[in-house]
């Protein structure tokens, strides 16, 4: 059994502690950018990769392909830990910008180092089940965004429908139609 599928394994509520104890031993230097302190791999519960790099990634295709701007207003479905946030509080200055997470320590954390110096970039908890991330919570088929109707320019996915059933995705899908302009 390799490490990941160890990790996997382990009941949800283990699974973070896990993590942070693992990398306890391995010392990293603080990072940060654009004034936002940039989470250590042990706090990291989502995706693998450079965590910046791949954000920086999202960034240039929403610019390139979304027509991301300054103004944009975007919705972001599984925002974790503000891998894609981070790098666009580079780019949204009058728009605005919501993420939307399960975990609620990720939330927290993106409320405590970006929205504290980003009052746009917005933060919603939503506490839904899912085996991967939380134990409790309503079914994500019954859920709704956080956001008016026609109030986004863009909604980012990022990662997301992986760890989703069909029905849970038709949902998500008849919402991102619902906020969208």
């Amino acid at each position: 059994m390799d490490l990941r599928s160890l990790y996997y394994s382990l009941p949800v509520a283990l699974r973070y502690p896990a993590r942070k104890l693992y990398f306890l031993f391995k010392p990293e230097k603080t990072q940060y950018y654009n004034g936002i302190r940039l989470p250590k791999s042990g706090e990291i519960f989502t995706g693998r990769g450079n965590f910046l790099e791949i954000g920086f990634t999202v960034r240039e295709n929403l610019l390139k392909f979304a027509g991301l701007n300054s103004r944009s207003h975007v919705f972001d479905i599984g925002c974790g830990l503000g891998r894609v946030a981070i790098p666009l509080t580079s780019e949204i200055k009058e728009g605005e910008y919501h993420g939307l997470d399960i975990v609620k320590k990720g939330i927290n954390y993106c409320r405590e180092q970006i929205s504290t110096k980003f009052p746009n970039f917005h933060f919603h908890h939503q506490p839904l089940f899912n085996d991967l991330y939380t134990s409790g919570g309503k079914k994500a088929t019954e859920t709704s965004f956080p956001v008016a109707d026609n109030s986004m320019d863009i909604v980012i996915a990022n990662f997301l429908f992986t760890h989703l059933i069909p029905e849970e995705t038709e949902r998500y899908i008849e919402e991102t139609a619902r906020i969208l302009k």
